[in-house]
């Protein structure tokens, strides 16, 4: 619940963060009026300061007021945008209320914690009732170690590059892009994004499938670091370390969907 929270904040820190950067909402500081004593010329005639200074006040609590209902009105557009992307991140549910939804409702709930692959969520849905998250996350990894080495490389293949085209283009889905910007990776310089990207191509050159490593455990330089060593590894010890990494990455994102 916590970490769901926790994501909401910063979606909406980002949407607050642009719409400060707007330049009619730059500088809402009120501008001194005339001095005390001053005759200010007016369209009948001179007034003095005191008049004239009730006037700019007026003035600056009207501009100030259409100032802030202008900011509301912005904020509840952005609101409007943020919620469908908010949705899109699985709403906590307990355990008990887990064990009792359909086959549909369960794969709703927990199809998304393997990426792009509710079919394991499916497959573990006859093996309920679950007695906490351990021996949930056991069926779920038990149904990708039944499945065969076509699924498994299928899973593999479903999940996208670290910083990769996807990445930057802000198309990834809510948990992978969540978990990318936990290890920096939103956050990369010119020669470190060239790295990822040449890491990348070598590695689904040598293994046919991509780089997965449990993003939410590890920095950018930890993940630039494992590259190389990886790369040198045999086809069946990386696919082997995938699959524990996408275990990883599947009981964090459990611990996030389920209370």
């Amino acid at each position: 619940m916590r970490e769901h929270g926790e994501r909401v904040r910063q979606a909406e820190i980002a949407a607050a963060e642009a719409l400060l950067t707007r330049p009619d909402l730059a500088d809402l500081t009120p501008k001194a009026g005339p001095a005390e004593g001053v005759r200010v010329a007016g369209p009948h005639g001179p007034r003095d300061a005191a008049s004239a200074a009730s006037d700019h006040a007026t003035a600056m609590i009207y501009s100030t007021q259409r100032a802030r209902a202008d900011l509301v009105y912005t904020w509840g557009r952005i609101r409007r945008y943020i919620s469908p992307l908010v949705n899109l991140m699985p709403q906590p549910i307990a355990l008990a209320e887990l064990n009792r939804l359909d086959c549909a409702g369960f794969v709703t709930v927990v199809g998304h914690v393997f990426e792009h692959s509710p079919w394991i969520a499916e497959a573990a849905w006859p093996t309920r009732p679950f007695a906490d998250l351990t021996a949930l996350h056991a069926a779920l990894c038990a149904v990708v170690d039944a499945s065969g080495q076509e699924r498994q490389l299928a899973l593999i293949r479903a999940h996208p590059d670290l910083a990769g085209r996807l990445a930057r283009a802000g198309q990834l889905g809510a948990d992978s892009t969540q978990e990318q910007q936990s290890a920096g990776l939103d956050a990369l310089s010119p020669d470190e994004a060239a790295q990822f990207d040449t890491y990348n191509s070598t590695y689904r050159e040598r293994f046919g499938f991509p780089f997965v490593i449990c993003a939410r455990e590890n920095k950018k330089a930890a993940i630039l670091a494992a590259f190389p060593i990886r790369i040198a590894n045999t086809r069946e010890a990386e696919i082997a370390v995938a699959l524990a990494e996408i275990a990883k990455i599947a009981l964090l994102r459990l611990q996030d969907a389920v209370l």
